[in-house]
């Protein structure tokens, strides 16, 4: 299976706790099994196993995550958000291209990919790719899957 990368939302308020703590202080106000999947994060989104990995990260804890816990935690700066954005736009927009070449079938199999993963019978396990007007309870925290 694997780590996957995902993408979450954090108050600025939130992180103000946690600023100059030590791992052990730090596993004290959250899951000390998963420091680095804390309840206050939002998922947004999930950006795979292999993913472009922006310049901008900063730590969110004051210690090194990775060493503590063998898994990082970070705050990607609105520059790199941008970044990110740009480079799935161009993957997306290269994808388009290629299909453009592609063969009759290489393009059936890509529409009956998409209508697999965002048809109806996804919907009750939350697969589909957004969410628009679900009330917030019904919410799973997505707004995209990988």
């Amino acid at each position: 299976m694997g780590y996957r990368t995902k993408l979450g939302s954090v108050a600025k308020c939130v992180r103000d706790k946690f600023l100059n703590k030590s791992y052990e202080e730090v596993c004290e106000l959250v899951d000390p099994e998963s420091p680095y999947r804390p309840e206050f994060l939002t998922n947004i989104t999930c950006l795979g196993k292999e993913y472009f990995r922006p310049k901008d990260l900063t730590e969110f804890y004051s210690f090194d995550c990775y060493k503590a816990c063998e898994s990082e935690f970070m705050i990607l700066s609105k520059s790199g958000m941008l970044e990110l954005i740009m480079e799935y736009h161009r993957r997306v927009a290269d994808m388009y291209k290629e299909l453009l070449t592609g063969t009759p079938e290489d393009v059936q199999n890509f529409i009956n990919a998409k209508c697999r993963t965002w048809s109806d019978n996804y919907t009750k396990y939350g697969m589909l790719p957004y969410y628009l007007d679900e009330p917030k309870d019904e919410r799973d925290g997505f707004i995209a899957r990988a």
